[in-house]
């Protein structure tokens, strides 16, 4: 995806619009035994939020909300392909001129109206925007509906160069609709001891660290961020660790109930809800976010879900190279190369697309087996070509600028050919 792809929040400018938010369905998955299922949305949030009132007022049981946190920088990404490594913007932080406050409570007072009686809204911020959230909670919510200001420790981060101290934690504000009717399921926590005291009446365990007791969840959190070499890290800038996650799902919904995320970024609450048997809705406006989701939601062993954004008006047309041959390298002995020469778009007069993939379609929707993040208007030569160990090959994705998705079904024989999307 392209850096011009990114819908920038800059100069004061709210990405907000009254414009009414047509959902279309592009993908449906369904594999293994899934007890729940999910609903992930490409779109501006505002709108897709808005969408969501006409069934889901008053029905999520819980909220997370990772929002932008007013670096006043570009988020950016590295992506490698066999050819060259490139440097993609994933999404821009920057504001100007009260947009960012203007854009949180524009979104806290739809959460307020999505939120059940019962339900819980957690609110992931640090020290830059911690203070104007929680007087915008309180607010919207009410004093006495503010319960925790949670406090996540790591210790990955930088040292200031020349003053403070060094800065080892983000803040999650906890607030909920109604503190007389809020669902809430007592979490317990290690407490280990610096030596065996002599109470008969509490029970000590023992593990590799030592001697400890279980006690009451206290509102520090020491879970470790991610590092580049753990196998859940998904390259995603702003991604969090699904301990996290999954520590506010158990203490704020059961079995069954409804999670929302209307910044999802990576798909951690997504993924987190899945595993935990939640229902789940996870939004988006920036493609290369929802394309992360979706390949760690594809990859679970059981999921259920649709990937649905705004209804495409566009059509494509794409020149694309297929060659099937033998190779002694793959496991079945037959190799596909796709090769795209050329692509326009009669809405797009630039020729511009974002990512591509390539994989078999069947009745439990798209499965990609490779996939290219572009940055060029047109990839011609190396670039652009993807080679699979996969004689099912029946499909070709284009995601364009725009965030639209196009599939074409690729020919049986060997050669150029001219494609139209479906």
């Amino acid at each position: 995806m392209s850096s011009k792809a990114v819908k920038k929040i800059a100069s004061g400018q709210n990405t907000a619009s009254d414009k009414s938010f047509t959902s279309e369905t592009i993908e449906q998955f369904e594999h293994g035994d899934p007890k729940v299922s999910g609903q992930l949305f490409l779109g501006d949030n505002w709108q897709v939020g808005n969408h969501l009132l006409k069934e889901f007022r008053g029905k999520v049981k819980l909220i997370y909300l990772d929002p932008p946190f007013d670096i006043g920088q570009d988020l950016v990404v590295e992506l490698s392909s066999a050819a060259s490594k490139q440097r993609m913007v994933a999404y821009s932080d920057r504001w100007e001129g009260g947009a960012y406050e203007k854009m949180m409570r524009q979104r806290l007072e739809l959460a307020h109206q999505l939120l059940s009686e019962d339900g819980s809204l957690y609110l992931h911020c640090d020290y830059r925007t911690t203070a104007r959230l929680r007087f915008m909670l309180e607010e919207i919510f009410g004093v006495d509906n503010y319960i925790n200001e949670i406090i996540w420790l790591y210790k990955t981060g930088g040292v200031p160069r020349n003053l403070g101290f060094s800065r080892k934690h983000d803040t999650i504000h906890f607030v909920v609709k109604n503190r007389a009717k809020t669902l809430w399921n007592p979490q317990l926590e290690k407490s280990y001891l610096s030596h065996r005291y002599g109470f008969s009446n509490i029970e000590i365990f023992e593990d590799e660290k030592g001697p400890y007791t279980m006690t009451a969840l206290r509102d520090v959190w020491d879970i470790a961020a991610l590092r580049g070499n753990q196998p859940e890290r998904v390259n995603y800038p702003t991604q969090k660790p699904e301990a996290l996650l999954e520590r506010i799902i158990l203490a704020s919904s059961n079995p069954g109930d409804l999670v929302l995320d209307l910044f999802s970024g990576s798909g951690t609450t997504a993924v987190a809800a899945q595993k935990a048997g939640r229902n789940w809705i996870a939004v988006d406006q920036h493609l290369f976010a929802v394309h992360t989701a979706r390949k760690r939601l594809v990859n679970l062993s059981a999921c259920k879900f649709t990937l649905s954004a705004e209804a495409a008006t566009e059509r494509v047309r794409a020149t694309v190279k297929v060659l099937f041959g033998k190779n002694e390298k793959s496991t079945n002995g037959k190799f596909t190369t796709v090769q795209i020469k050329e692509f326009s778009s009669s809405s797009e007069p630039d020729n511009t697309y974002d990512m591509w993939a390539v994989g078999t379609t069947d009745s439990t929707g798209f499965a990609s087996i490779g996939e290219m993040v572009a940055q060029h208007k047109k990839l011609l030569g190396p670039d652009s070509e993807l080679a699979f160990d996969n004689a099912k090959t029946n499909r070709l994705v284009i995601y364009s600028e725009r965030g639209n998705r196009f599939e074409f079904e690729l020919p049986k024989e060997s050669g150029e050919h001219t494609l139209h999307s479906l």
